[in-house]
């Protein structure tokens, strides 16, 4: 690839470094939630028996791959998410007035996986040109936004707003579809004291507090009992197998209800440690 010449007047209204590192930080956070939402989407039933074994494993090659190919791609249409939050835009070094054009946009990213190079050519060139930049004859400029600076950080914050939304609807989702959920479930719902003390019928709420310890191979399930007489507290107890198992193969299931009112409620022994 050929390096084009820098522009023979210097383009008007050059973004600022510290605009351009703003919006790299608020594309990595766009791109980073995005796929952490359909990496927690994805992971299907029993997926706190499948333990991560290995970096492919905490990383997979398809996030990793994601992340490249977002990156690559986020100034197709002249300006990233971020970009268009920070009021700058990717033009053609020649005439500014111009926009970057879907080839020179992807060029320019490419140079991203020599970011440490491309942090120094930033300070080093007269036009803060990065490689990637010089790659592409391609200038970041400060454009006139189509909003005010406020409606652009209204619309960040209810942007990320609904990732948090999403987050929120997607753990409890995700906490049902666990093999430790449904077996603690099973097993509460048939310990006979719940019955007998709190009186039936027993209900459990359905989004307990859930500890995993994947490395030690365990979990704690907290479920908040009501019965006709009273409420209880139940902590259940489960030893993960070891490798890729089933939900039939957990094991050493152990019921400790908390005292309910009137008698209090028999407590099992602990699980083996």
């Amino acid at each position: 690839m050929t390096v084009t010449a820098a522009p023979s007047a210097p383009p008007m209204a050059l973004a600022a470094h510290h605009l351009r590192l703003f919006a790299l930080l608020l594309d990595y956070l766009f791109i980073v939630a995005g796929l952490k939402l359909a990496e927690q989407a994805q992971l299907g039933a029993d997926w706190d028996l499948r333990l991560a074994t290995s970096v492919a494993a905490l990383f997979p090659p398809w996030w990793i791959a994601a992340v490249v190919l977002l990156f690559v791609l986020k100034d197709i249409g002249g300006a990233s998410p971020g970009k268009w939050v920070m009021g700058i835009a990717v033009r053609r070094a020649g005439d500014p007035r111009q926009g970057s054009g879907p080839f020179r946009a992807v060029l320019r990213n490419l140079a991203l996986l020599l970011l440490p190079a491309e942090v120094y050519l930033v300070f080093r060139d007269p036009y803060w040109r990065r490689l990637g930049d010089r790659w592409a004859g391609t200038v970041v400029v400060v454009r006139k936004p189509e909003f005010p600076l406020i409606q652009r950080a209204f619309g960040l914050s209810i942007l990320f707003l609904g990732f948090i939304m999403v987050a929120l609807l997607v753990t409890p989702w995700n906490l049902r579809r666990s093999a430790a959920y449904r077996v603690a479930y099973q097993a509460a719902t048939a310990h006979p004291p719940l019955a007998r003390d709190l009186g039936a019928p027993v209900t459990l709420d359905r989004t307990p507090a859930m500890e995993l310890s994947l490395e030690r191979r365990r979990a704690r399930l907290v479920f908040d009992a009501k019965g006709a007489r009273g409420r209880a507290e139940v902590r259940v107890h489960l030893l993960l197998p070891e490798g890729t198992g089933s939900v039939r193969a957990v094991s050493s299931v152990d019921v400790e209800p908390a005292a309910a009112p009137g008698r209090p409620v028999q407590q099992a022994a602990p699980p083996p440690r």
